[in-house]
């Protein structure tokens, strides 16, 4: 999917965080529009509301229904451990991850409040209680993975440690050149790294692309550059090249 083509020169790699948006949106709306999720929080606020005139509904809760929801809280504490370790290279695993998180939790608050609810009878509202918090935790959750996902689309600044790193690495490359400005910013979900760097103006064109090659060269070589640009300039400018000043900068 990632491999460039006449069509798509960069590549298809923003296609993955789609996914993950088109998902995000999709657990939202069923979260917030499901007939099942509205009853749900329905049914828990009438029981409280009517627990509270002390008309307390009585929990139907066997021990099979314990031991099916501790098996599955097991299984998916496996799974997302297993999705976890992946996560950072696959926005999809990022995804599957959370969806195991979001099965563990919510499992885990229903076998307690439900548990809680059973053995102590003046705890009879957290059933309900823990049924609201459950959809709202899940709702809330999606919501900020699809805005995550968003914002890496639409080209998100990295975080100041990673520019660092790149002008660091500019730094140290050559010892006749000099860092002037790095940006990185994301390009689906690895970073697109942009460098001006200053080479002395009589050095010749070949060893001056040789050396800024090689640095572009060291910058993809990391796991988390998608694509990375180095532009050879021979003095520091105290005015913008670009059409928007905006990007002129390297920090905040």
């Amino acid at each position: 999917m990632h491999t460039p083509s006449v069509k798509y020169p960069a590549g298809r790699r923003r296609l993955e965080p789609i996914a993950v948006i088109i998902s995000a949106t999709l657990m939202e709306w069923q979260v917030r529009h499901s007939y099942y999720t509205i009853e749900v929080i329905q049914q828990s606020v009438e029981a409280l509301v009517k627990g509270f005139k002390g008309h307390q509904r009585e929990l139907d809760f066997s021990s099979f229904t314990m031991i099916v929801l501790l098996v599955a809280i097991v299984i998916k504490l496996l799974l997302w451990h297993i999705c976890t370790k992946i996560a950072s290279h696959s926005p999809s695993a990022d995804a599957l991850a959370q969806d195991h998180r979001n099965d563990v939790f919510s499992n885990s608050v229903a076998v307690a409040a439900a548990f809680a609810a059973h053995w102590h009878s003046n705890l009879w509202y957290l059933d309900s209680i823990g049924a609201i918090v459950i959809s709202v935790y899940i709702a809330v959750s999606w919501l900020a993975t699809g805005k995550e996902q968003v914002e890496r689309l639409v080209g998100l600044q990295a975080d100041q440690e990673f520019i660092d790193q790149i002008r660091l690495l500019g730094d140290v490359h050559h010892p006749m050149m000099r860092t002037d400005i790095v940006r990185a910013y994301h390009f689906g979900n690895n970073y697109l790294v942009e460098m001006e760097v200053i080479l002395p103006e009589d050095m010749c064109v070949k060893d001056a692309h040789d050396i800024s090659l090689s640095l572009q060269d060291k910058v993809e070589a990391l796991d988390n550059v998608e694509r990375a640009f180095v532009h050879v300039d021979y003095l520091e400018r105290n005015y913008d090249e670009h059409k928007d000043p905006t990007i002129r900068r390297d920090s905040p």
